[in-house]
């Protein structure tokens, strides 16, 4: 299963960044790809993709060391990222692992550039909050 990490700095507080990030609410947002997130219970939602049907996950959140752990009952999807302060900003570090092999083919985009994109979105999303 291919395992992809990445980081980004953005401006902001680690704990404003983390609180953002750990709000249920806002995981669809921050989800590549979720068409819906939605809550079953305490650390527990159903994502659906546009392409494939609802799966069950599970969100945990560890405040004092600012990092989420998440992934999807069927072992396909996992992940966890820690928000760190750095100067006047904060650090995300990402790490995703997947059970889909990503084919380098023309015109398939690779897990890298997905990575990328997503680390985009986090800071496009926590800029506007």
């Amino acid at each position: 299963m291919p395992t992809r990490t990445g980081k980004i700095h953005i401006e902001g507080n680690p704990e404003r960044v983390f609180e953002f990030l750990s709000d249920p609410e806002n995981l669809k947002r921050i989800t590549p790809g979720a068409a819906s997130v939605q809550g079953v219970s305490e650390g527990r939602f159903l994502l659906s993709k546009s392409s494939s049907p609802a799966t069950s996950a599970f969100l945990r959140t560890d405040r004092s060391a600012k990092r989420l752990e998440w992934g999807t009952d069927d072992g396909g999807y996992s992940g966890w990222l820690e928000v760190t302060a750095n100067g006047d900003g904060s650090d995300i570090t990402v790490e995703i692992t997947t059970r889909e092999q990503v084919q380098g083919a023309a015109g398939v985009r690779s897990g890298d550039d997905k990575l990328k994109d997503g680390l985009e979105l986090l800071r496009r999303h926590i800029s506007l909050a």
